[in-house]
């Protein structure tokens, strides 16, 4: 009766550990690992009263298809919460980076966010906003957001919903070529996703002999 009613403990290793008044430090390749989460740092400090997890330096928490990576992350392995500062979130076929983060299971918010829709690099889609609400396997959320390609993100979006399942690079048209009526050309097309059903957008064609 008394095992059946204890609370799990967590499997942590490191190189050193320290037992202090807050609790116990684990420094040098620190693992923790609980309920199906792995949290790697050079330090992780761990409270076994309020069962909170500090993660410092090249801290990463890895849970199913989810991986985070940041400079800091605090977890609560009670209710399996977590909070971040200088973050990158990465779930197929989303990535975000942001300043920091608040997230559960159910659904995560990044502030000061950059989502890429595909690998980060430098034709890859964009939005930009100052919060981000994402839920794992569903949907991204913003308001006054601003949609682009890589480091130039020109088009203002009042409100942005989408499915993770229906990426805004299918969204997206790009054409290059040259023509003798023509001449030079270049064709790009974008439509924003305002809610699940409605997307606007527009093109931008600019031709070396006809001009945009």
């Amino acid at each position: 009766t008394l095992l059946r009613g204890a609370i799990p403990l967590p499997e942590i290793t490191a190189s050193r550990t320290d037992l202090t008044d807050a609790g116990t430090v684990f420094t040098g390749n620190a693992r923790l690992t609980y309920d199906g989460a792995l949290l790697i740092a050079d330090q992780i400090s761990y409270n076994p009263k309020t069962q909170v997890a500090r993660a410092i330096g090249h801290a990463s928490l890895t849970r199913g298809p989810q991986r985070l990576l940041a400079d800091e992350i605090t977890y609560n392995l009670t209710d399996r919460s977590y909070a971040v500062k200088n973050m990158r979130l990465g779930q197929d076929p989303l990535y975000v980076s942001g300043s920091s983060l608040e997230g559960t299971t159910d659904k995560v918010i990044i502030h000061d966010a950059t989502v890429t829709f595909s690998e980060p690099w430098t034709f890859a889609p964009t939005l930009n906003a100052g919060t981000v609400t994402y839920i794992p396997g569903s949907s991204v959320r913003a308001e006054s957001a601003r949609i682009g390609v890589g480091p130039i993100t020109p088009i203002p979006v009042p409100v942005y919903d989408q499915s993770v399942k229906d990426p805004l690079i299918s969204h997206m048209s790009g054409r290059a070529g040259f023509s003798s009526r023509l001449g030079g050309f270049l064709e790009l097309g974008l439509l924003a996703p305002f809610t699940r059903s409605v997307k606007l957008g527009g093109d931008l064609d600019i031709y070396t002999k006809r001009g945009v």
